[in-house]
């Protein structure tokens, strides 16, 4: 590294920045989703337990199978896996200088070891925390540096497919196209004569790792699984995780698909450090939207400069790595995944704007990169200081600066002091952290929501929940990150009938709810909840009168506190749906009324108070009333139940009337809901459950 770094010096002076930076971040900010299913799954293969056969996930076994082999060595500690983070950023830090310099940055390359030594905290926080992103990201980083020397060293050369190969296995969209674009530009500044030797390093770099790795689950019998998952799981995801790109026009404006959505989108940084409230100010969608469309102007700078013939061919291995890291953008192209792609384009533009010439002045490069790691220190030092003390427990030891982590907090103290360690819960969407902050156990193959699978899934689900006393059930339902009902119906069916929110549970104002397991309540024989779209909505005014109302004018409600509320709009004199409905006999109708608050994509709801919810039934010849209940003054932090006997109208096909009206005419309009409506039969008749 030296000869072609201007010594060892400026290279490992960036190695130590950035292991400084990122010191300074992995205390901070625990990691529910992405973090917590690392933790959690090297956990279990830590215990014994093998990936791809008792843990299913798509993604490549290096991150998980290495975690549980530092937990085995190192023990089961938070420290070993952002240990790890640190060391691979100081790396990547001083591999990113040494690559720009090599490619001909001249003094830029020290803005090349700035930025990626500062992307802990500028980046926060995907860069201090043990994600298999993260580890993909690294290995691309310095699989560049290697390659920056393959067209001339074989050992360099084998030393890349090494590192092109642990990137598949850790990303593996990621680590394949990067095996494509780096090949070709290795082959294509290789000298003529060594250009087939220099590929077949590469291939043999790889093809030991991959030969390892074929070998490790050859031994456990388990190459079938590692294929379904690694291999076919992938090509079957399509556009489940799709989100859309952001708007690059006009400037300083959110496009429609955006701005309900925003916060997907906007730098976590900002989101931490200013405003978190409110749709974020032009200047920032102006800077948001610039740092989108970078990395896709470097590129395209990239291959105008080397078609002109001005640029190095060492510059077009930088290019090659930049290329493979925005396959990151396919198919979710939020902040999240932009993330990951930003430090090799600025990388990238520094070997640019370096190129022209090693005789350009260091005193821009030099203050551009004092002043990225001023920056890196002020806002380390506001994040620090705006962290409070962890609220995990033991084995949680982090600091947060945000209000993610506080979400589980209620959850994570219940379950502490209801639990032992090694118990199974199950955690129903996307905090695994709580498996591993709590010292519980999953009985299931799946950490939260697979995409595909669903029948598997639901089954296998299904099956752990009997082991069970505790589930915990977040109330996020968003098109971006699932659906629940939607995704796993037969699950959440399941978690409707056979589990409640304790008596005890004081967090019913968190968004993540612990549910504990109940004498079943009858199974659903008809669920009116996917009928609610076909459903004839309609309000009433002050005389009155009902007038027709469209179905899209009524919020998609968020599950809240493990009912689906199904909404109808409350006018001057009331509002309702009318649904028909084949009733069975015995056919009960059952529902949960009366909840204060729910969410939807338009924000928080309140239910109007002094309203009566009727249920009312048409066999032809005008509603009648078969059943109501009342909603007061009074806040309601529970669900209370209502139950109505239509056993006399059964076996007939009905029209059901669900009404709310006020007790008084008002003015304006509100929303009332039914949480998770359905028939049921009387609890003492046996049928079997519909899924």
């Amino acid at each position: 590294m030296s000869r072609e770094s201007g010594g060892p010096w400026a290279p490992l002076a960036w190695m130590l920045a950035g292991a400084a930076v990122c010191g300074g971040m992995i205390p901070l900010e625990p990691n529910l989703v992405e973090e917590g299913f690392a933790l959690h799954v090297a956990e279990r293969i830590a215990h014994g337990e093998q990936l791809y056969r008792d843990i299913i996930f798509f993604s490549g076994p290096l991150p998980f199978e290495l975690l549980g082999l530092l937990f085995r060595i190192f023990g089961e500690s938070v420290w070993a896996a952002r240990g790890t983070v640190l060391v691979l950023h100081a790396l990547a830090s001083g591999a990113s200088y040494a690559a720009a310099r090599t490619a001909g940055a001249g003094p830029y390359a020290h803005v090349a070891g700035a930025t990626l030594a500062a992307s802990p905290v500028l980046l926060f926080p995907l860069f201090s925390i043990y994600f298999h992103t993260t580890l993909a990201t690294y290995f691309v980083l310095l699989a560049i540096w290697a390659a920056t020397g393959a067209p001339t060293s074989r050992r360099r050369a084998v030393a890349t497919g090494v590192l092109v190969a642990c990137a598949a296995i850790s990303k593996q969209s990621v680590g394949g196209i990067l095996a494509v674009t780096l090949s070709a530009a290795i082959v294509a500044s290789a000298p003529t004569g060594t250009r087939r030797a220099r590929l077949l390093d590469l291939v043999l770099g790889g093809v030991v790792v991959a030969a390892l790795t074929l070998l490790l689950f050859a031994v456990r019998g388990n190459l079938e699984p590692l294929f379904r998952c690694v291999v076919l799981l992938p090509f079957s995801l399509g556009e489940s995780f799709y989100t859309p790109y952001m708007n690059l026009w006009p400037p300083g404006q959110l496009g429609e698909r955006i701005i309900g959505n925003y916060f997907f989108y906007m730098p976590k940084l900002q989101r931490l450090l200013g405003d978190a409230m409110g749709l974020p100010s032009r200047a920032v969608v102006v800077a948001t939207q610039i740092l989108f469309a970078l990395p896709w102007l470097t590129l395209a700078v990239t291959f105008a400069r080397g078609v002109a013939g001005t640029l190095p061919r060492a510059a077009w291995i930088y290019g090659a790595g930049l290329a493979a890291l925005l396959v990151n953008l396919y198919p979710r192209a939020d902040w999240g995944h932009l993330v990951p792609v930003l430090p090799a384009t600025a990388v990238q533009l520094a070997i640019l704007v370096g190129t022209p010439g090693a005789t350009a002045s260091r005193r821009i490069p030099v203050a551009i990169s004092a002043g990225l790691m001023l920056a890196a220190t002020l806002a380390g030092g506001a994040l620090i200081q705006r962290s409070t003390e962890p609220t995990l427990g033991p084995r949680v030891p982090l600091r947060p600066v945000g209000d993610d982590a506080q979400t589980i907090v209620p959850a994570v103290d219940y379950l502490l002091a209801n639990t032992e360690p090694g118990d199974a819960i199950f955690v129903a969407r996307a905090e695994p952290l709580i498996y591993w902050a709590t010292r519980t156990r999953n009985p299931t193959a799946y950490e939260g929501i697979l995409h595909l699978l669903r029948e598997d899934q639901q089954s296998q689900i299904i099956e752990g929940l009997e082991q069970v006393r505790y589930a915990v059930m977040s109330d996020v339902d968003h098109p971006f990150t699932a659906i629940y009902a939607r995704e796993l119906p037969r699950v959440h069916d399941h978690l409707e009938r056979h589990f409640d929110v304790p008596r005890d549970w004081r967090g019913h104002l968190s968004p993540v709810q612990v549910l504990e397991r109940i004498d079943p309540r009858p199974p659903t024989l008809i669920d009116l909840v996917p009928r609610w779209s076909r459903g004839a909505q309609w309000v009433r005014d002050r005389e009155g009168t009902i007038a027709p109302l469209a179905t899209e004018a009524i919020p998609n409600f968020a599950t809240r506190l493990n009912r689906r509320p199904m909404g109808v709009m409350v006018g001057p004199g009331g509002g309702g749906i009318d649904l028909v409905v084949e009733l069975p006999e015995g056919a009960v109708f059952e529902s949960s009324l009366g909840l204060r608050g729910v969410m939807s994509p338009l924000g928080l709801h309140v239910h109007p108070r002094g309203v009566t919810l009727r249920v009312s039934v048409d066999e032809g010849a005008g509603f009648e009333e078969a059943g109501s209940a009342r909603v007061g003054g009074a806040a309601g932090r529970r669900w209370e139940s209502m139950r109505v006997d239509l056993s006399e109208y059964g076996g007939q096909t009905v029209r059901l009337r669900l009404d709310v009206s006020p007790d008084r005419a008002r003015d304006g309009v509100s929303f009332a809901w039914w949480g998770s409506p359905r028939i049921t039969l009387h609890a003492a008749e046996p049928a079997d459950e519909a899924s």
